[in-house]
């Protein structure tokens, strides 16, 4: 049961509604801040991996990258390699954005945070922290599952074996170096594959769900 009933998200909803309300004031869109974003991430792109980035159509990315290089937010460098094709990097003022962004919610969260007795706050800020802690703690579980997955995947295609599907159950087993089924071992098992000794433990996601983690040994 949630018992959040969803209200941090909600939250953080009303927050960037504050944020994209403040940053029209000043000129810049919904979409050209989320280039803004990109930018800031990946300088020295081009508009054909900008448009990448944010699965947008190129020349959508093409009018913002114009509009914003007007407004002064972004600047043009002839890339070294190849002289019709441009990098684009974030200026000063753009990088203020960040600041600008950051500050917007600070003064909304002060605000509702007021509401709050001394002994509250205090209380939130700890519970706030733990679920941070928590949800930092998932992600980076996640990333660390899909690269297991992403390392499983290139095993399976170096011993000749079907690449599991992402969201299909796949039956907790093990394939022995015969290509048998082995259900009851659950011991590492060893494959050789040119001068490389690869591990292949069985990870049981759920006691439905299972895929071979790699790692050389």
């Amino acid at each position: 049961m949630d018992i959040t009933e969803r209200k941090i998200t909600k939250i953080a909803r009303e927050a960037e509604k504050l944020v994209l309300l403040t940053m029209r004031e000043e000129g810049v869109g919904t979409a050209e801040i989320d280039l803004i974003h990109a930018l800031r991430h990946h300088p020295g792109c081009t508009q054909a991996q900008l448009a990448e980035l944010l699965h947008a159509d190129k020349a959508a990315i093409a009018r913002r990258t114009k509009n914003l290089e007007g407004k002064g937010y972004l600047t043009r460098e002839d890339a070294p390699n190849d002289r019709r094709s441009q990098l684009l990097f974030p200026t000063e003022k753009a990088e203020s954005l960040k600041s600008s962004k950051a500050g917007i919610e600070a003064a909304f969260y002060e605000y509702l945070t007021s509401v709050l007795t001394e002994e509250e706050a205090a209380a939130f800020a700890a519970s706030l922290n733990k679920l941070y802690t928590a949800s930092k703690t998932e992600s980076n579980q996640q990333r660390h599952l899909g690269r297991c997955f992403a390392a499983a995947q290139d095993v399976r295609q170096a011993l000749g074996q079907p690449s599991l599907e992402p969201g299909r159950c796949q039956q907790p087993h093990i394939v022995d170096h015969t290509g048998n089924r082995n259900q009851q071992k659950r011991q590492p098992l060893h494959h050789e594959i040119g001068t490389d000794a690869i591990r292949c433990k069985c990870l049981l996601l759920s006691p439905a769900h299972a895929f071979i983690s790699p790692s050389v040994l």
